[in-house]
């Protein structure tokens, strides 16, 4: 049995109840076995400074092995104050059926990789229910959306086994990759990628693939396509893989050596 909570809505932007939380958890001696927070937002920069801040709290509270629970988030790009009003139902609308998108699936793929690399120990997305507004996994029928195939890649990628090393150095774009340690041959192993053009510039971007020649199976989400093969690549040694990746567009390459090397 864990003890936690407490489920914080701006938890940074609140002041003085998430510090005064803590500090009576001290005071009291309370158990903290994890710490829940959320946030809807569009930027994936935020999850990460909302991460690091929550890290830095419990850490300077001596809640140091206290988890880190992300138990809410999705996109959400709409003014708040008025998302709700009678008359909006059009404005609403739209904001909902962005999450279920193109927007939504760039989105979700940009968290999912960022958050690799944040102290979050734990994340859940809201939500999956098809009749709810914040789903945007399925429609109202149950229907998957583009955004269920961003999250079924995410998937597919942890089935290899062991990350693989990526570097982006473009502002908005978000990467991960794998690899398997018991698929591939002497010259690579087979892996795959998942790269998000949330808000980076829509334009041509080479993809680098070190060691020797490899075949790339290049699957997109994008205004046009649904997670379908969108091209077959070979890519030579030390040459780059140059792909067009417009704002807002997911992509997912599954790599392996060239047959025969």
């Amino acid at each position: 049995l864990k003890v936690g909570g407490y489920a914080a809505a701006n938890v940074k932007h609140l002041p003085g109840f998430f510090p005064n939380f803590l500090a009576m958890c001290v005071e009291h001696k309370l158990p903290l076995d994890f710490f829940s927070w959320h946030s809807y937002n569009d930027d994936p920069e935020v999850v990460r400074e909302l991460s690091e801040y929550v890290r830095e709290m419990l850490d300077s509270h001596g809640y140091g092995k206290t988890e880190s629970h992300y138990n809410e988030w999705n996109l959400f790009d709409a003014d708040g104050h008025v998302l709700f009003l009678p008359g909006n139902e059009h404005y609403r609308r739209e904001m909902f059926e962005r999450g279920k998108g193109t927007q939504g699936a760039s989105y979700a793929s940009a968290v999912l990789s960022l958050m690799q690399d944040l102290p979050i120990d734990a994340a859940n997305y809201y939500d999956g229910q098809p009749s709810a507004l914040f789903c945007g996994l399925f429609d109202y029928y149950g229907v998957p959306t583009k955004t269920y195939y961003a999250f079924r890649r995410f998937n597919e990628l942890t089935q290899y086994g062991q990350r693989a090393w990526t570097e982006c150095g473009e502002q908005g774009v978000y990467l991960c990759a794998a690899a398997a340690p018991d698929r591939g041959t002497a010259s690579g192993r087979e892996g795959a990628a998942l790269i998000s053009n949330w808000r980076g510039v829509s334009g041509y971007y080479d993809i680098f693939l070190p060691g020797g020649g490899w075949e790339v199976e290049e699957y997109r989400i994008d205004h046009d396509r649904t997670d379908v093969l969108a091209g077959l690549h070979t890519v030579t040694p030390d040459q780059p893989l140059r792909l067009f990746l417009p704002r807002e567009t997911t992509l997912y390459l599954k790599v392996k050596p060239v047959s025969g090397a």
